[in-house]
């Protein structure tokens, strides 16, 4: 494809934000963002043409809103997005030389959670979420890109729910139970159901959870 090596960082340069509102006495806001570049070089092979400055860059956001419903619930919403883009250098060679492209990586995604006590002892959580990934960047040229925000994602759509129930049996033990929905949309169309059981054992300081 006219690059026969891994990508040499010139420059790279990059800023983080976040803000932390609470609304009120129960509810609270919050929001991180973050910007990213990396300007790299790449070897040709002895026949490529075109230039091989290339450049990388990100952004993203996630903001997470929660609420205390009463004194024994709590319920959490957040979104997420990420986009990384990369100027790749010419494809061709010297015959047939041909122009910078660029592609650009994506993903947006939603949770949400509820946790609630409806009784001594007893905690029930729900939680679900919800991704999109589109990854065109994966099957160009994986070797110019070195993106983090994407690294071991698979493109395609998926959502996961989640129900888990908890027992205060006898201290220091509690009894964890639940089950899990995993829905994925990528190259294949896969659903699984996933159960769950296990426990807690806290004591002092001293906490392990085991649930498979």
């Amino acid at each position: 494809d006219g690059v026969n090596a891994a990508p040499a960082r010139r420059d790279s340069s990059g800023v983080r934000l976040g803000l932390h509102y609470q609304t009120s006495l129960d509810t609270d806001l919050s929001v991180n963002a973050f910007y990213g570049r990396r300007d790299f070089d790449l070897a040709p092979s002895s026949d490529a043409a075109g230039s091989l400055a290339s450049a990388e860059r990100s952004w993203g956001y996630d903001a997470a809103w929660s609420k205390q419903l009463s004194s024994l619930s709590r319920l959490e919403l957040g979104v997420e997005y990420r986009d990384a883009s990369v100027e790749l250098p010419a494809v061709g060679t010297a015959s047939t030389p041909g122009g910078p492209s660029a592609v650009t990586n994506r993903t947006v995604g939603a949770t949400g959670s509820y946790v609630g006590i409806p009784g001594p002892g007893h905690e029930v959580k729900l939680a679900f979420r919800a991704r999109y990934i589109d990854l065109p960047l994966a099957t160009s040229r994986p070797a110019t890109i070195e993106s983090a925000a994407f690294a071991g994602d698979t493109a395609g759509f998926s959502v996961g729910l989640n129900a888990e129930d908890s027992w205060s049996v006898s201290a220091p033990w509690t009894l964890v139970y639940g089950m899990g929905y995993r829905h994925v949309l990528a190259d294949r169309d896969l659903a699984v159901l996933v159960p769950e059981v296990g426990g807690v054992y806290a004591a002092g300081p001293l906490a392990m959870r085991v649930v498979v």
